[in-house]
């Protein structure tokens, strides 16, 4: 360890009267301060200065520097008064600033990126859609697959009639009631080769025209001339079959009834009483006399339905009773078939065998061969041979 003294005090040498100056003058500032101060915590945001004229590139004397320095201290930076705005409204309106700021860049950034996206694709030219007009349909999205469908065959009347009336109903379930769009739209709906054809040929001169005008062109093409003639006569002409019952009977005069009288309107073709003669004619005789007999056509009103009604009783009341009827001979035919019976056949060869016993010939060849029963070695003879009758032998008078 060193004994070496050092020239450097331990503590600096002060003055203490110095000390005790500082300390008053520091508590008089402190206690100014404190007077002066403001209930509100202000703080002051210094505003930019403005920029000083720029100098030029010739190089100035240390005096003139100086000088300009003194100015721009005394002149160009003023003494702003503290904000009357408190520190939490201070930092709200600085984050409000913050948040604006950013969804102003945020909506700069997106018109940006639609710009550019607008540029890098090809502008297309937008049609606006057509707008319909009330009381019609938008036939490009309207479904046709629902509707029915002709097939054919063609010019035939009762497929034709029955997919006209189906379009007619899909039309009133669709509200499809303009004219145009009618015909429009039951071109989707045909099938057949030959009416397709004619619609498409003439399509241009279809659709101009009304609905009942279109189904009379259409009717022309389609059906043969004279198809409500054929019908009526058919009706005319009807005939029950012996196994048919006659609600079936009756049932297939009343669609060709609804046939021919297909937009007949208010006048019909077939009227109820006019068919209900023509099934009476084609019914057996037996039921026509009871229809007679019970005076069901001269009923006024007259009434199909109870025409309907009431011969179909007729007609099952004499199925029972030819039922009944045929079981007795039914038993009858069950006792003859009884063992110990022979029917008219079996007595007939019994008789022929028995003749041809009684001469002595061969049942197969009808000849005196002498064979066994059933070894005969000749040709059968396919010949009639006589049925003999037995006669009682005349007896001798007695004188």
């Amino acid at each position: 360890m060193s004994t070496r003294s050092s020239n450097n005090p331990i503590l600096p040498i002060t003055d203490p009267e110095r000390l005790i100056r500082d300390a008053n003058a520091e508590k008089r500032r402190l206690a100014h301060s404190t007077a002066n101060l403001k209930p509100t915590n202000s703080i002051t945001f210094p505003t930019p200065t403005p920029l000083s004229p720029m100098s030029t590139d010739t190089p100035s004397t240390g005096k003139q520097a100086d000088t300009s320095g003194d100015h721009v201290d005394k002149t160009s930076v003023p003494a702003f008064p503290a904000s009357t705005m408190s520190t939490e409204d201070m930092l709200r309106v600085y984050i409000q600033a913050q948040h604006t700021s950013a969804l102003q860049a945020a909506a700069r950034m997106e018109r940006l990126e639609d710009a550019v996206l607008e540029l890098s694709l090809k502008p297309e030219p937008r049609e606006s859609p057509a707008v319909v007009e009330p009381g019609r349909i938008d036939l490009q999205r309207f479904k046709t697959s629902d509707g029915p469908m002709f097939t054919g065959p063609f010019q035939s009347v009762e497929p034709f009639i029955t997919w006209i009336r189906g379009v007619q109903i899909f039309f009133a379930t669709k509200a499809v009631g303009h004219p145009e769009d009618k015909i429009r739209v039951i071109g989707c709906l045909i099938r057949e080769p030959n009416t397709l054809n004619y619609y498409a040929n003439n399509v241009d001169s279809l659709v101009v025209k009304s609905w009942p005008d279109f189904k009379k062109s259409l009717f022309e093409f389609a059906l043969p001339p004279l198809w409500r003639t054929d019908l009526r006569t058919q009706i005319r002409y009807l005939k029950m079959l012996d196994s048919e019952q006659f609600i079936a009977y009756s049932s297939r005069a009343r669609s060709l009834q609804n046939l021919a009288n297909f937009d007949a309107g208010t006048n019909p073709t077939v009227g109820d009483f006019e068919l209900a003669e023509s099934v009476n004619i084609g019914l057996p005789i037996e039921v026509q006399n009871l229809v007679t007999n019970h005076q069901v056509l001269l009923v006024s009103p007259f009434v199909y339905s109870d025409f309907e009604f009431r011969v179909t009783g007729f007609h099952e009341g004499l199925r029972k009773l030819r039922a009944s009827r045929t079981r007795p001979n039914a038993l009858t035919g069950a006792q003859s078939n009884q063992p110990g019976r022979r029917s008219g056949d079996e007595d007939i060869i019994w008789r022929i065998r028995s003749y041809l016993d009684s001469q002595g010939h061969c049942h197969f060849c009808k000849k005196p061969c002498g064979s066994v029963p059933g070894k005969c070695p000749g040709p059968i003879d396919k010949r009639r041979s006589p049925s003999p009758i037995f006669c009682h032998p005349a007896q001798a008078v007695k004188l």
